[in-house]
């Protein structure tokens, strides 16, 4: 005669189920991710004879894209790391934002939050734009609303900033 299980051993074993299928779900998850990020690597290392603005809009496409941010934008930061020289704004600004000068050169001392990046030489990120952030400027009229915001600064091998990414509102918190 068969013994049947009793309802302890029932629960432990859908409990162990359900750990196995969260575990296989956040798999899928992270190789969705892994390659997004490949087939954003190969563009890249496949433009070898694109013009350098080309470039340099295709890698901010694909930053936006690979963060899944509604906005974003990337510039130059000068030798002193005093300013930045805005060289890249995603699509969604362009259609979004009504300001109709967008500024090009930004002087850091003067930048909200996307500027304590290149402050404190390290990425910064906030999920909620709304709480009182450390040089919080706010946005001028017609500014596309900021919900959060990802800034990471690109570094020489001379340890200098050269360059700073942002992305902007993403659904999901940044990570």
């Amino acid at each position: 005669m068969a013994k049947h299980p009793t309802y302890r051993e029932l629960k432990k074993k859908v409990t162990l189920l359900q750990e196995e299928l969260a575990n296989k779900e956040a798999d899928q998850t992270t190789l969705r991710i892994n390659q997004k990020r490949l087939k954003s690597l190969w563009k890249l290392a496949s433009m070898t004879n694109s013009a350098f603005k080309t470039v340099c809009d295709t890698l901010l496409e694909e930053i936006v894209l690979m963060s899944e941010s509604r906005y974003g934008f990337f510039g130059f930061i000068n030798d002193d790391e005093t300013r930045m020289q805005i060289f890249s704004w995603s699509e969604a600004v362009f259609h979004d934002c009504t300001i109709h000068t967008k500024p090009i050169s930004f002087p850091i001392e003067k930048s909200g939050i996307w500027g304590n990046a290149v402050r404190h030489r390290k990425p910064v990120l906030y999920n909620d734009y709304n709480q009182d952030l450390e040089n919080k400027r706010g946005v001028p009229d017609g500014h596309v609303k900021i919900t959060g915001l990802l800034s990471v600064p690109v570094f020489s091998n001379q340890g200098k900033i050269v360059l700073l990414g942002c992305v902007a509102n993403k659904n999901a918190p940044y990570d």
